[in-house]
């Protein structure tokens, strides 16, 4: 009984600091990310870099108001949460320091000055044109499929105009562990 007690205990301590399985719930990172793909999430790495996938805790800036469920709580407790309601999946696309405007002549994005290439997108870079500069502690974060992703240009004019403290980052997103056929790490990165 006491392994249970302590294995228990361990497990709780690893979902709440270490490490977590979190199910995507929606299309805002096609075709990097599928509905219902279930993504392992690292929380100890906080130096997050132009190109990393993270989840982000949307409440004060995606999110206003939210009503939880007796299941999201259930799957919260046991270590399985469903991204969308008030946790977002989100690509970082600059840091603090960095400059980000959308957009050069063949509709890239330029982060510094300079056009980025980003294999993983099936639409224009964005429709919304923008020109920021991030402070240092936030960053900028965006969906891959750019035309249905709320992300920090849905944020432009409010408070903070998009830019995403880093303390509401819970983790960085490194592997999809189910299903099976989609297994892989992931580690795209931002081109120049």
């Amino acid at each position: 009984m006491r392994w249970l007690i302590i294995g228990t205990i361990l497990a709780i301590v690893l979902r709440l600091f270490v490490v977590q399985v979190y199910q995507v719930g929606s299309e805002s990172m096609l075709p990097t990310l599928q509905s219902q793909d279930r993504i392992l999430v690292t929380k100890v790495d906080r130096d997050f870099k132009v190109g990393d996938l993270v989840v982000v805790d949307g409440r004060g800036s995606f999110v206003t108001q939210l009503n939880p469920s007796i299941g999201d709580a259930f799957l919260k407790i046991i270590g399985f949460e469903n991204l969308g309601e008030e946790l977002f999946v989100k690509r970082v696309m600059a840091v603090g320091g960095d400059s980000l405007e959308c957009c050069d002549a063949d509709s890239r994005l330029l982060l510094n000055g300079q056009s980025l290439v980003e294999p993983y997108l099936f639409a224009a870079a964005s429709e919304d044109e923008f020109v920021i500069q991030v402070p240092l502690g936030h960053v900028w974060l965006m969906g891959d499929n750019r035309n249905n992703s709320r992300d920090s240009r849905d944020l432009l004019g409010m408070p903070g105009g998009g830019m995403i403290p880093i303390s509401q980052i819970v983790g960085q997103v490194h592997l999809i562990v189910w299903p099976p056929a989609r297994m892989q790490t992931l580690a795209i990165k931002e081109s120049k």
